[in-house]
């Protein structure tokens, strides 16, 4: 593994396969979540409020966790939101009411822009300036990969 040497590529090389990872659960979960949902009893409206709680989250936390990352930096930012997004997942195991569904998809979206903010900002400083663009080409190369495997 020679190219992990490179000071350029093993940051990225780590931040990809922690994505990588991270989001595949994510994605795991996404397909049959509604299935999930419908055979413990809740309406399709039910579902529609669960998945919108997500996007309120991503929304109102994105900005607040840059100015976060700002004073306690981006890694320790990265390392406990990835634990955290491991609790969450698990988490959905546990839960059978509609209120505990909400909690989580918003804390779902919570951690989820504390991890996204986080690997930007660790690829934008690991990265040198003539590189950014393709470094941040393959680190959003994250989504989809995950949601094909």
């Amino acid at each position: 593994m020679k190219f992990l040497r490179n000071r350029v590529t093993a940051p990225l090389f780590f931040l990809f396969s922690a994505q990588l990872i991270s989001r595949t659960a994510s994605a795991a979960i996404t397909p049959v979540f509604p299935i999930y949902m419908r055979s413990l009893g809740f309406a399709i409206a039910d579902l529609g409020i669960v998945s919108t709680s997500l996007g309120v989250a991503l929304i109102i936390f994105e900005p607040t966790w840059g100015s976060l990352i700002n004073r306690l930096g981006a890694k320790r930012i990265f390392l406990l939101s990835t634990l955290l997004m491991a609790l969450v997942l698990f988490s959905y195991s546990l839960v059978t009411d509609l209120t505990g569904f909400i909690f989580l998809r918003f804390l779902t979206g919570v951690v989820g822009s504390a991890n996204a903010v986080s690997t930007r900002t660790l690829v934008w400083q690991a990265i040198p300036r003539k590189e950014k663009a393709s470094a941040f080409g393959t680190q959003s190369q994250r989504l989809p990969e995950s949601s094909a495997l």
